[in-house]
């Protein structure tokens, strides 16, 4: 299971900057909650956890698109960016069928806050810096 999350930058970020600040983003998660989420690229390795991957990021890489409905073994559909997270999605929460009625009910589309709204990475360095010495990583 994972959960995709955009952001999106102003254009002033190298590919290295941007890739770097979602690395420490995803340390610190799995710091804080490292029963739950995990780095680890190895799904075997990774019982059951959330992967956070931080590596996904760069040119030439794939991302789920928005409302992407994709098979999820036991569990039907999951529908990305549907702006909800249900810790154990049932197999009717989110299928092909009822998709077109959920998008209906939405008044704008979730994943236009990653185009529209760039923002900069300064403001949160120093916050981040402060968690992740307080979380002991580094």
């Amino acid at each position: 299971m994972g959960i995709h999350v955009m952001v999106g930058l102003k254009p002033a970020y190298t590919y290295q900057q941007a890739r770097d600040f979602s690395e420490i983003v995803a340390r610190l998660v799995v710091a804080r909650i490292p029963d739950m989420c995990t780095i680890e690229r190895n799904k075997a390795a990774r019982n059951g956890k959330v992967y956070i991957d931080y590596l996904q990021l760069g040119h030439g890489k794939t991302i789920a698109a928005p409302f992407t409905v994709r098979l999820i073994r036991r569990t039907g559909l999951l529908a990305d960016s549907d702006g909800r997270v249900e810790a154990r999605p049932r197999s009717e929460s989110f299928t092909i069928k009822n998709m077109p009625l959920r998008m209906a009910k939405m008044k704008t589309d979730p994943f236009l806050g990653a185009i529209t709204d760039q923002q900069s990475l300064e403001p949160s360095l120093k916050l981040l810096s402060e968690k992740y010495s307080a979380a002991g990583i580094g």
